[in-house]
């Protein structure tokens, strides 16, 4: 049998015009994981960007304490919910102050 031309294809193999049809079979273990190449070279340093510029937004008081960022680098806003806190104690009397100047003498 002469087989001439000899081609192997992605779903047959053709030798000489005889066409033999390749069988896919089950999918097969992965492999092992090849050993990790060496590291690379740093690149260079980028330019140094904008300072960011964080304001105080909405701050609202609510039951569960949160915060949120809105808007774009380098302009963007802190908006918060706070619990209202416990009442404190009461603080200690201060000192009794000067004495103010005299009123107007009425008539």
């Amino acid at each position: 049998m002469d087989l001439g031309n000899f081609n192997i294809g992605k779903d047959e193999i053709n030798a000489g015009g005889l066409n033999i049809p390749l069988i896919k079979g089950d999918k097969g273990d992965q492999g092992i994981q090849g050993v990790q190449g060496v590291q690379g070279i740093q690149g260079e340093r980028g330019e140094t960007g904008a300072s960011n510029v964080l304001s105080i937004g909405i701050v609202e008081s609510g039951e569960e304490a949160s915060a949120s960022i809105t808007g774009d680098s380098p302009n963007q806003v802190l908006n918060l919910v706070l619990p209202k806190g416990d009442k404190g104690d009461t603080g200690e009397q201060g000192e009794q102050g000067e004495q103010g100047p005299t009123g107007a003498q009425g008539i």
